[in-house]
């Protein structure tokens, strides 16, 4: 109905449009309604206003997971005995003596302990909920088929696609660092709308996800290649990269080169710098051009 108003009417577009997005979004069709912030970022008639519209679902989401979590599944609650890393513990349906919980926490508070030495100190402590199976993990945060963990306010874990067999390991420290690195951003950029490309860059640079070549070569052979998904394509993306599905490993290579050539050329702390300026709702293009 909303969506058929906007096409017949002019009158009231700027409400019209506002109200489909959030339609869209809490009814599940995000693919929908990152479309429409995408059309509305173009249009002088709305682009100002969608800022808040992004913020307001990214927080919506993170109090439906925590109010979700808190209403259907029994959790059991854990501090941190290792007091240099601010963390605590929500076991959904598992009990933290039924693995090694030791091994997570000293991987967690080691992750914990990277961002900050990579990127910045965190402005508030974080709980990571550890969830026992796969499908109360899918339930309670609506996470990606091929995802193990998720990062909104807090940090989501899926035991049972886990392993946590070696505190050597790099494999869980760096789904640590990539999902606290979304909670950084959204600490330091919270005021303004943080682009995807730049969210998911940021993470998958904490994550270190391994680039073989220099960001610039790999910047220009990306745009040399049609593909279904092209740099410029990312770059417009407003929300998750899951839409992409097949081609999700591409689009998170393309945001973590964007990354590295913005650190690269503009030096370590860019990123962060454009975040704070984001935080204190500066345009992300005008905060771009600043730095």
């Amino acid at each position: 109905d909303l969506y058929l108003q906007l096409r017949s009417s002019e009158l009231d577009k700027q409400h019209i449009t506002l109200q489909l997005i959030r339609s869209a979004h809490y009814s599940g069709a995000c693919a929908l309604a990152n479309e429409l912030i995408i059309d509305a970022e173009q249009d002088l008639r709305t682009k100002h206003l969608i800022g808040d519209v992004k913020k307001e679902i990214g927080i919506v989401r993170g109090q439906q997971i925590c109010e979700k979590v808190e209403i259907e599944f029994e959790k059991t609650r854990v501090e941190s005995r290792m007091r240099s890393a601010p963390i605590l513990y929500e076991f959904v349906d598992v009990m933290p003596n039924s693995f090694d919980f030791y091994l997570l926490e000293k991987i967690a508070t080691r992750a914990h302990k990277d961002v900050e030495k990579q990127l910045a100190p965190f402005k508030k402590s974080l709980t990571i909920f550890v969830y026992g199976s796969e499908d109360v993990f899918l339930t309670a945060t609506n996470a990606p088929d091929w995802a193990c963990a998720v990062a909104d306010l807090n940090v989501h874990l899926c035991l049972e696609r886990t392993t946590i067999n070696d505190a050597r390991s790099d494999s869980l420290a760096a789904i640590f660092r990539h999902e606290m690195a979304h909670i950084l951003v959204a600490q330091l950029g919270v005021k303004g709308a943080v682009p995807c490309w730049l969210n998911e860059g940021i993470a998958m640079f904490a994550e270190a996800y391994p680039v073989k070549t220099s960001a610039t070569m790999v910047f220009s052979r990306l745009f040399e290649n049609e593909t279904s998904c092209s740099p410029y394509y990312v770059i417009r993306m407003n929300t998750s990269l899951g839409d992409f599905r097949r081609n999700a490993g591409v689009a998170y290579n393309i945001c973590h080169t964007l990354s590295v050539y913005l650190i690269e050329k503009y030096g370590k702390a860019a990123p962060i710098r454009i975040l704070k300026l984001i935080g204190k709702d500066k345009n992300h293009e005008a905060a771009l051009e600043d730095v």
